[in-house]
């Protein structure tokens, strides 16, 4: 659920503002992370899961701000983890330069059926080139014989 404004977007934001948040106690609730962060800047989205959760700053210092002073520190019970989130968060439409589509979908399925279909093409392709120089070499003979006035094996003269 995002909560502000993006004033310090990029293509790649979510490498240095998005926080993952581990071994949360499980009476930790979300405005209890929500306290604790803002302390620390703007936080534009909050994602809690059950033992974990993460936190996407709208500023690259704050996160690192929080990850500096909150990792290893007791919070509600627990000793937490608090880190940079690695890849981007899922369902996002952003694409990572780092990895490629899924197999089976996207451009390497798109590049494989193209392979597949010009593989396909090029050898009807060869076939009928073959088929129609093997045709004009058989007209080609058949019109030599027929100057010559060969009319085949047998044939009396």
């Amino acid at each position: 659920m995002p909560r502000y404004d993006d004033r310090y977007g990029s293509n790649d934001r979510h490498s240095s503002t998005r926080l993952y948040v581990g071994h949360l106690s499980s009476r930790t609730r979300e405005r209890d992370l929500e306290r604790l962060f803002s302390k620390y800047g703007r936080i534009r989205d909050l994602d809690m899961k059950r033992d974990y959760a993460f936190i996407d700053f709208s500023d690259p210092r704050d996160a690192d701000d929080a990850r500096y002073r909150l990792d290893g520190r007791d919070f509600d019970g627990s000793r937490i983890i608090v880190e940079f989130a690695k890849g981007t968060p899922r369902g996002s439409r952003e694409i990572s330069s780092s990895r490629g589509p899924p197999p089976g979908t996207g451009v390497a399925k798109v590049t494989q059926d193209l392979r597949f279909a010009l593989g396909l093409g090029l050898g009807l392709l060869v076939a009928e080139e073959e088929a129609l120089a093997e045709a004009e070499a058989e007209a080609t003979a058949v019109a030599s014989l027929e100057i010559t006035g060969y009319e085949g094996k047998g044939s009396e003269s």
